[in-house]
């Protein structure tokens, strides 16, 4: 293609900024969206809480997810041939993109993130797409990583801290997509080695999410850690029980990473990861956050309730 479309990042890094909580007593309609996300999101009892309340949240989480199937299942049948018309097209609106990490990055952009990005879309895709449609993805998919075997792709040790810091989670992301798509990464894990101990020294700059997610990848790729990595959970949002009214975007963002970590981005859902403390921790934060982004249309924090109803559904 003669210019590469301009691709929309997936998570807003502008400025921190307060958020403008809605009051505890909403109106009305605020009052429903609330109780009916309440509804959604009971997780575990807490030693707190008597048996008469638990016996009857616990009922009514059964009878909300009884509704919940059956709308979701009259849904689908009604609707199976436009999910499939939207599958088509999403995949038609990927291949039309031409991503080049190093183009981008002369724009300023996060090259090897969007094409990450990109072969992350296509890895879910992969999931959905009939059967006789998959031996053409894949053949897609190989153009998409192919510059990862190219040597340039691979300047981890020429970059400089900065840009090494906003690739390094890309380009340990990018090996471990291709590898469930059973694509060849021998190259590819041999220069993962070669960067091991940089990407040690940087640790000590990463977030509480962050370290989380390395401690995955260094797991898959057989690293050693420079220190816990896991352990860093214990300073996140959720283990040191950020208030409510403390919240920037920035720790919602933090937050939802916390809970997309150990469900590995939605491959591992039977993950049991967080304890009752933490659910009930989250079941308080999350029914004011899940509504104030509902009223604000935005679904940055609304994506990660799926996999946090999760451990709702184990408690029960």
């Amino acid at each position: 293609m003669s210019s590469s479309p301009q691709i929309r990042p997936t998570a807003t890094t502008g400025p921190m900024r307060r958020m403008e909580l809605p009051p505890r007593n909403h109106g009305r309609s605020g009052g429903v969206v609330l109780a009916l996300v309440l509804a959604l999101l009971v997780a575990g009892s807490s030693g707190s809480t008597t048996r008469t309340t638990t016996t009857q949240l616990s009922d009514c989480s059964h009878l909300e997810r009884q509704v919940e199937t059956e709308l979701t299942q009259d849904f689908l049948e009604h609707n199976t041939n436009r999910y499939h018309t939207v599958i088509k097209s999403a995949r038609h609106w990927f291949d039309m993109l031409e991503v080049d990490p190093f183009v981008l990055r002369t724009h300023g952009i996060k090259g090897k993130k969007k094409l990450v990005e990109l072969l992350m879309a296509y890895y879910d895709l992969y999931q959905v797409v009939a059967p006789e449609d998959r031996p053409s993805l894949l053949d897609r998919v190989r153009e998409v990583v192919a510059i990862t075997y190219e040597p340039q792709y691979h300047d981890m040790l020429q970059i400089d801290d900065k840009q090494f810091k906003q690739d390094a989670t890309s380009y340990l992301r990018a090996p471990y997509l291709m590898e469930q798509l059973g694509l060849d990464t021998r190259l590819y894990r041999e220069e993962i080695r070669k960067v091991h101990s940089r990407l040690n020294a940087h640790m000590t700059q990463r977030g509480s999410h962050q370290r989380m997610a390395f401690h995955w990848y260094y797991d898959h790729f057989g690293l050693d850690e420079p220190f816990p990595l896991a352990n860093a959970f214990d300073k996140g949002v959720i283990a040191t029980r950020l208030d409510l009214y403390e919240f920037t975007r920035r720790t919602v963002y933090d937050l939802t990473h916390e809970i997309f970590i150990p469900f590995e981005y939605g491959e591992k859902i039977d993950a049991d990861f967080f304890d009752s403390d933490d659910r009930l921790y989250l079941r308080r934060i999350m029914d004011r956050l899940v509504v104030y982004y509902i009223m604000r249309d935005d679904p940055d924090l609304v994506v990660a309730r799926p996999q946090f109803s999760w451990t709702r559904n184990r408690a029960e």
